[in-house]
């Protein structure tokens, strides 16, 4: 949820999480953690790409 946050400024306060799915380590061993979600309000929700 951070990342979509920092990346498309999702605000987590507006997603329901439905399933938090196993973990895995990429190959610059960087831990993820998938979330699937679904948007309580889609008219609340602006996607801001993050050019950065």
């Amino acid at each position: 949820m951070r990342e979509a946050k920092e990346e498309i400024g999702l605000d987590p306060s507006l997603v329901d999480v439905v399933a938090v799915l196993e973990p895995y380590v990429t190959l610059k061993l960087m831990t993820v953690v998938p979330v699937v979600g679904i948007l309580s309000n889609k008219q609340a929700f602006e996607p801001i790409l993050n050019t950065e």
